[in-house]
């Protein structure tokens, strides 16, 4: 589901990678926009009060439509398990919608996973307004515990010499990667199974949690935790004692030996984590790389937060 602008065509963007089985939704405040965006089911939030052009910046306006019509949207998504809400943080439609209708998904028994677009800090440097929003809703989010992905802005600096349309793709190429992955981790068994419930178990006891993901070599289980913990576009910051489910997939070539590295390789990464629950499928046929996915718990308070304060820079 995107609210908002940037989340509307990330969900667009993410539909034309493919992902089996997924339904689109796009809700916003600015019918023009809204229009443009390709996905099974549209929501113009607002109507009488906004009138279709857009939010304006005006986080509490959006919030009260949003109230309005938050049991007609959720009573849509009642079937559905999961719902990935996707926004971008600044504005005031997305920054609005996002701990809405997480916590009425929660509320409702279905596991929702907020997706913030960190704005970049010179957007926040410059626009007090845009500041406010962000850090509200992810105040209210951080609040709530559970799974947070909050994809950096500024983490894009590493793409700065691709056309802007290339490093959004980019973006969403990964955050493709991360939604895939989640769902494949629960909706398929293992040989060591890791199923929704036992996903919303492990949430519920983590706190703040966040989603990493990694593929390499078979022969490389160390480079394959040092990867999924350092190459990534989420902003974070764990505690001294986190906790972690680890999912590894390969195939038939997959050693217990290897296995065992990615296992105590994440467990001296994290600390010795007070709790991790661990995972395994393997494939009939040989594969030459593995994928780890990994929900870890335990994030420090504000450490979302504060990675949208730009470091001090010494004058001179």
């Amino acid at each position: 589901m995107g609210l908002g602008g940037a989340g509307c065509e990330a969900v667009r963007d993410l539909l034309r990678l493919e992902l089996p089985g997924v339904r689109g939704v796009a809700i916003n405040t600015d019918a023009t926009h809204l229009a443009r965006i390709e996905v099974e089911e549209r929501i113009l939030l607002g109507q009488r009060t906004l009138k279709g052009r857009g939010s304006g910046g005006d986080r509490e306006q959006v919030r009260a439509s949003g109230e309005e019509a938050r049991e007609e949207i959720l009573r849509r998504l009642r079937r559905s398990e999961i719902v990935f809400l996707l926004a971008g943080l600044g504005g005031g439609t997305g920054s609005a919608l996002l701990p809405l209708l997480t916590r009425g998904l929660r509320e409702q028994d279905t596991l929702a996973v907020p997706v913030a677009f960190l704005p970049f800090h010179i957007e926040l440097e410059s626009n007090p307004e845009r500041r406010a929003n962000a850090l509200g809703a992810l105040a209210e989010l951080e609040s709530m515990g559970g799974l947070l992905l909050a994809l950096s802005n500024e983490k894009l600096r590493r793409f700065e010499s691709l056309p802007m349309p290339r490093v959004l793709q980019a973006r969403n190429a990964y955050l493709h990667g991360l939604v895939a992955s989640l769902v494949d981790m629960v909706e398929h068994p293992s040989q060591l199974n890791v199923d929704l419930a036992s996903l919303k178990s492990h949430l519920a006891q983590s706190g703040v949690s966040t989603l990493l993901l990694s593929e390499e070599h078979v022969s490389e289980p160390e480079r394959l935790v040092h990867s999924a913990l350092t190459d990534t576009l989420l902003d974070f910051e764990l505690t001294e004692s986190p906790s972690a489910l680890v999912h590894v997939e390969g195939g038939s070539n997959l050693t217990l030996g290897a296995l065992d590295r990615v296992w105590r390789t994440m467990r001296r990464r994290l600390g010795e984590p007070r709790r991790m629950l661990i995972g395994t499928r393997t494939h009939p046929e040989p594969r030459q790389v593995v994928r780890l996915t990994a929900v870890v718990g335990g994030l420090r308070a504000r450490s979302v937060r504060d990675a949208m304060t730009p470091p001090l820079i010494a004058p001179g």
